[in-house]
Order: C-alpha cells, then structure tokens, then sequence
C-alpha cells in the first residue's frame, strides 16, 4: 500500500503492510466512534476480497486494520483497496446513514450507526437466510432516482457482499444484501453499508 494519503481534507494517514495481505491504516486526525467500508481496487479478476477486522482508538485519531484475500483460493494476500470512514463526530451531509452490523445469524438493531439527523428511527436488520440479509432505513426517503449505496463485508473470515437491490417508498430506504465466502457460496458476514442521498 501506499506510504502516505490524504483522508478527506482531515489530514494526512498512514497505511502500512504488517505482513502478506494484512494492513494497519492509522489516521490522527480522525476521532470519534464510527465504522469503515472498503472498495477493493484489484489487482486482476476476479477482484480479491478485503475486510476490516478492527477500528480502534489510536489516540490521537483511529486505527483500521484490515486484511485481503485471494477471490481464488481464499489465501491471505495482498490487494489494493480504497476506504470509507464514518464518524459519529464528523458532519455528515443530509439524507447519509451508515450501519455496522453487529451479529452475523440474527436480525438485530446495530448499535453502530450514524445518521445525518442522529434523532432518527434506527435502522434494522433482518436476516432472511444464510447470507442474505434486509437491511430497513427508517424515515430516508431519496429524491427521484437519487441515492448511492455502499456494502462491504466486515470481519475476519473471506467474506464479500454485495448489494443485491434497494427500493424506495414515502417513508423508507430498504436495501437488499447477498454475502459470500470466497468459493461463492451464500455466508453470513458482518458488513457495513452506507447510504446518500447523492
């Protein structure tokens, strides 16, 4: 990975190899509870699988572990990734969620999510088979063919999921997530999904 990079205008981070496929991202001037996403950039194809296995207080600022795998055999390996960090004490743009789920083989309320408007219902997730979730975001309505989500998987297993679709009515957002393991097969993962109005 890179020796250095910007975050967002919130200053300068570092990104570190520990070992083959396995990342440390350590970020000062990012504070604040608040989960990450990856969007895994190759090399090749299939595209490798990248997860985050831990965000902690680095003090000052947060630390972001996170490991790759192989699409094709499952093995650790190295990957470029791009990373998306949401911060409870960050601004966030109107019409923004972001959820962290918290169990992998329940429907459950995650306790780590952010909104733009932190008064808001929280968003659910129910889990409708192995591997296949629905995740409901009270009260986000989009402007006409507006809206951008984001999922990725979390963890420490090779996982990926995807966003298998989302639908809109007057009164909620609710999104459709497929996970993975690396030989295709439905899994229950962790993931992380972000949601703007965009």
């Amino acid at each position: 990975g890179p020796a250095a990079t910007i975050w967002a205008s919130r200053g300068s981070v570092s990104v570190t190899r520990t070992s083959k496929g396995n990342y440390t991202i350590l970020a000062p001037s990012v504070t604040g509870t608040g989960n990450s996403q990856l969007v895994v950039l190759g090399p090749g194809a299939p595209v490798p699988l990248c997860s985050v296995t831990s965000t902690s207080n680095a003090n000052p600022g947060t630390k972001i572990k996170v490991r790759c795998w192989s699409a094709v055999t499952g093995s650790v390996a190295d990957a470029g990734f791009s990373l998306i960090f949401t911060s409870i004490r960050g601004s966030m743009p109107g019409g923004t969620y972001a959820v962290l789920t918290t169990n992998r083989t329940r429907s459950h309320t995650p306790i780590n999510q952010f909104r733009s408007d932190p008064l808001a219902t929280p968003a659910t997730v129910t889990r409708l088979a192995k591997g296949a979730y629905r995740v409901s975001l009270p009260g986000v309505v989009f402007s006409s063919n507006g809206g951008v989500l984001f999922v990725s998987a979390a963890g420490s297993s090779p996982r990926y999921c995807n966003l298998a679709g989302w639908t809109t009515d007057a009164l909620n957002v609710i999104a459709r997530v497929d996970c993975f393991s690396a030989s295709g097969k439905f899994a229950d993962s962790l993931f992380t999904l972000t949601a703007t109005e965009g």
